[in-house]
């Protein structure tokens, strides 16, 4: 459930070029805080090729190699990736004259260490004409990619069925089936959904419990056009609801994404049905189920892991609360997340350590760690490079914010983000430092000096791109 590793450093080898002039050249965001303590990132020295985890951790150069280094390894709470990642950031906060303090938090782990999915023509074959078989060993060094699988899938299921077309997977389509008459017991469900997350009607997991309650085995999720890389799945965080306080449950049955070749070769198996279009003419149409199967074998042990987190003081307007950066991997979004800790990290070194007065938290661990009590209730998730602060003036006199245009979207080459980004990226990645530094301090007057450059910089970042004009 990772950008596939060669996908990933063509990403940061652009980023790197869009973040850099050449030889001598100051490094982009450069923090320019309004202490002397700042974050003076072109004179910390990179870190070195091969550096672990073990010993004193090295500080980054600039935002491109601290994109870099926490991108070298999916950063999956619990494995020796996470915690050179988390390695990274504490050496830039340090040499940027902080002094974050080291945490250990429990967290709960269920990534599919084993997911198959097979093709058969029919019942009675038992030779696969298609298929995609991924492992996953979380001890691996290196680490390997992440499967293009669910989190918090079902422990351990292996089970096959015919396949059934059900469009999108929402409540209309089981309803159509069923008035169609198409027995879906024993059934494994193939929907189709896009694979830009702002573009969904519905959630894999509530397509689970649709299927699972009319009897389905088992789900396959197509995209809804095809991609041009690994990226041709429709990924998704499927851990439930843990940011709200409630511990993650499993899905209600197997699910797994799949590309559009295998979509495409499953439907143009499926048995041909006549049923009544809305001209009321009758059509005829592929939806089976079956005579083709599929099979799905999933291992998502769920574990019990201890990581390390930070805690780091900044000054704002408004105390209490915690600001959690999420700094552990996230499968569906673009380069795992990276982006949100860069920017933040930028963001904490610029607005310097409290002198006095009030200060909040600033949390950097994994989004699903039970944090200590005593720190205080979540407030904002910097889940995105943008991170709106609910009731801001701000906010409300820009509206909604989209989707950040920032990062590669999935299934995008580095051709296409160079392309799409135009130059863009310098300038708009230091608009996100001022919006999260506007949220950070609690600041809420759009006149002050910060609320003008957030302002100026949230405009920036909701500007069409030269590619979209």
């Amino acid at each position: 459930m990772a950008l596939c590793a060669p996908t990933t450093a063509a990403l940061i080898v652009l980023l790197q070029a869009f973040t850099t002039g050449g030889p001598g050249a100051v490094p982009v965001l450069e923090a320019k805080p309004p202490r002397p303590r700042g974050l003076a990132l072109g004179a910390v020295p990179p870190i070195e090729p091969g550096a672990t985890s073990q010993g004193a951790p090295a500080a980054v150069a600039d935002m491109a190699a601290l994109l870099a280094e926490i991108t070298r390894a999916p950063r999956v709470v619990g494995t020796a990736g996470y915690e050179r990642g988390l390695d990274a950031v504490e050496a830039t906060l340090r040499a940027a004259g902080l002094n974050p303090t080291r945490l250990e938090v429990d967290a709960t782990r269920a990534i599919p260490t084993r997911s198959e999915v097979l093709l058969f023509e029919d019942a009675i074959s038992g030779l696969a004409f298609a298929g995609l078989k991924e492992r996953w060993d979380p001890s691996a060094a290196p680490a390997a990619a992440l499967p293009a699988a669910y989190a918090w899938n079902v422990s351990k299921s292996n089970t096959r069925g015919p396949v059934v077309d059900l469009g999108a997977g929402l409540e209309a389509d089981f309803e159509a089936a069923t008035r169609m008459r198409l027995s879906l017991g024993g059934a494994i469900a193939l929907v189709t959904v896009p694979a830009a997350p702002s573009s969904r009607k519905s959630t894999v997991r509530a397509i689970a419990e649709r299927a699972a309650s009319r009897g389905c085995v088992g789900v396959l999720i197509a995209p809804l056009a095809p991609g041009l890389s690994r990226d041709d799945f429709v990924l998704e965080d499927t851990s439930g609801s843990p940011r709200s306080g409630t511990a993650a449950t499993r899905l209600s049955l197997p699910c797994a994404p799949i590309r559009s070749v295998e979509a495409e070769m499953l439907r143009s198996r499926l048995k041909v049905r006549r049923v009544r279009g809305a001209s009321g003419k009758t059509v005829t149409v592929r939806v089976g189920p079956g005579p083709v199967e599929a099979s799905l074998i999933i291992e998502c042990p769920s574990e019990a892991v201890s990581a390390s987190a930070l805690r780091l003081d900044v000054p704002t307007t408004r105390a209490g609360g915690v600001h959690l950066v999420p700094t552990d991997h996230c499968a569906d979004l673009p380069l795992g997340g990276a982006p949100t800790v860069a920017v933040a990290v930028t963001a904490a070194a610029g607005l310097g350590a409290p002198d006095s007065g009030a200060t909040l938290s600033m949390v950097f661990g994994p989004r699903d760690g039970a944090l200590p009590t005593e720190l205080g209730p979540p407030a904002l998730l910097l889940d995105a490079v943008l991170a709106p602060r609910a009731g801001s003036p701000l906010l409300a006199r820009h509206g909604r914010l989209g989707p950040s245009r920032l990062a590669a979207h999935l299934g995008e080459f580095d051709s296409q983000l160079a392309d799409r980004l135009k130059g863009q990226l310098e300038a708009r990645m230091a608009a996100a430092v001022d919006w999260i530094s506007y949220g950070i301090t609690g600041t809420d007057d759009p006149r002050s000096a910060s609320g003008a450059r957030a302002s100026r910089g949230l405009e920036r970042l909701l500007a069409p791109l030269p590619s979209e004009r």
